[in-house]
């Protein structure tokens, strides 16, 4: 039997043998059909050309893998590379199946020959012909494809405004995009074979330490950084690492991508200001000081330590806005707000709660007297003339002092102590503070 006929007699017998042989091979895979799906069509294509004559000169073109192969442009044998690509199949993986295919066929036809005549002989040469012609078919289209996504790859990554790198173990850039390069101000021919950490030293502990933590972890990694470019202008990243694996299980690589995300943070610091800052004096407002206090009231239980909250108005406030008019009276409560953040140490707060009342919470003190000072050091600071514009105003303060935890650890309690001893001062002639007591305010 010429091996033609018995290649179509026995399809599935040999699809058979080359599919058991094939398991052995792609373990990994776990498909029972990792070449079925185009190896019959191959097959036939392949029993068809041993069928037709060939001359001497098609014989010496085909010996030197120089055959065309006319008005098939969509082959099964391209048809495999492609699909084969596409299954994430390496080149080694498809030359081992054709290598699988064509031991199957030997195999089963060498067990049915009891004989080899010439003519055998010339088929077993021109199947082999044919398998490598399939094969050259296959991995030109395996090799083209590939090429083809790296082209649709590169083209979106070059396009996209986010960074995007791959580096090696060692931290060595194997890639970067057009706005990785843009962003650092240089080609991307002189960004390639440095270490990333050297681009930006002020980096490099923010980037050492998510990477390592990829290389431990086999786990991507994400987070944001601060970023200065060599100009020195300050952007924000939202960035991720993330392993690439070889077919081994190792990590061989780590493709990063980074987003700028500036004005986004930058919406957000404004959005964070304005709902916890007074926009006229750019003092802490009635929000973010409960934050405050909440964190005083704990921080002194948990560490045995007191602090003071001082309520605090300014005397003749209402006269001088009446006066010369609400835009006079904004530039008393600025320059009043910043005389009270003078007196107080950077850890300390000065608060505006609204009007002309302001709040202050005087953090870690050692005793009563010390809060004294501070509040004497107030008054005298507010009872010094005022410029606004033209003119100079005078005014005063009266303050109300209470102590925590000596008077309480509530903080509503402790705001309405210290605004009853507020009420005390401004009865008793103002520009003077009393200390809250449970039984009577006193100075």
């Amino acid at each position: 039997m010429k091996l033609s006929a018995f290649i179509r007699d026995n399809i599935e017998p040999i699809l058979q043998e080359w599919e058991n042989f094939a398991k052995t091979l792609f373990k990994a895979k776990q498909t029972t059909k990792i070449l079925r799906d185009h190896a019959k069509k191959m097959l036939l294509v392949i029993a068809l050309d041993l069928q037709e004559e060939q001359s001497k000169s098609e014989q010496i073109a085909k010996s030197k893998g120089l055959q065309q192969q006319e008005d098939r442009t969509d082959t099964a044998a391209q048809e495999h590379g492609i699909g084969r690509f596409n299954e994430g199949f390496s080149v080694i993986e498809v030359v081992a199946e054709y290598r699988a295919l064509r031991a199957s066929v030997t195999k089963l036809w060498g067990n049915a020959k009891e004989t080899m005549h010439v003519s055998d002989l010339n088929d077993l040469v021109r199947f082999n012909e044919a398998i490598d012609q399939s094969l050259n078919e296959s991995i030109v289209s395996y090799s083209l494809t590939k090429e083809q996504q790296a082209r649709h790859l590169s083209t979106m990554l070059s396009s996209s405004p986010d960074l995007s790198y791959i580096i090696d173990l060692e931290g060595v850039l194997l890639y970067v995009n057009e706005a990785m390069s843009n962003l650092y101000q240089k080609p991307a021919h002189d960004m390639l074979g440095r270490v990333i950490y050297d681009l930006g030293n002020h980096l490099k502990p923010e980037q050492q330490a998510p990477i390592q933590s990829v290389l431990d972890t086999g786990n991507p990694r994400h987070g944001d950084r601060v970023f200065y470019s060599p100009s020195g202008k300050k952007y924000f990243f939202e960035y991720i690492y993330t392993p690439i694996f070889d077919e081994n299980g190792k990590i061989e690589a780590i493709a990063g991508n980074s987003r700028d995300i500036t004005e986004r943070k930058l919406a957000e610091a404004q959005i964070w200001q304005m709902a916890n800052y007074d926009e006229l004096t750019s003092l802490p407002n009635r929000c973010l000081f409960s934050d405050r206090l909440d964190r005083a009231i704990k921080q002194a239980m948990r560490e045995d330590k007191q602090f003071a909250l001082l309520s605090l108005d300014l005397d003749w406030f209402k006269k001088v806005n009446d006066k010369l008019g609400h835009s006079a009276g904004d530039i008393l409560l600025k320059q009043a707000g910043e005389r009270i953040k003078a007196c107080v140490r950077d850890m300390d707060t000065v608060a505006r709660m609204g009007g002309d009342e302001f709040t202050v919470i005087l953090t870690n003190i050692g005793n009563s007297e010390q809060v004294k000072i501070v509040a004497d050091k107030i008054l005298n600071e507010l009872s010094k003339p005022f410029q606004i514009k033209h003119e100079f105003v005078d005014i005063s303060g009266s303050i109300g002092i209470t102590l925590c935890p000596q008077d309480g650890i509530e903080p509503n309690g402790l705001l309405g102590q210290a605004d009853k001893a507020l009420y005390d001062a401004k009865n008793s002639g103002r520009n003077q503070y009393k200390m809250y007591s449970s039984n009577k305010s006193q100075k």
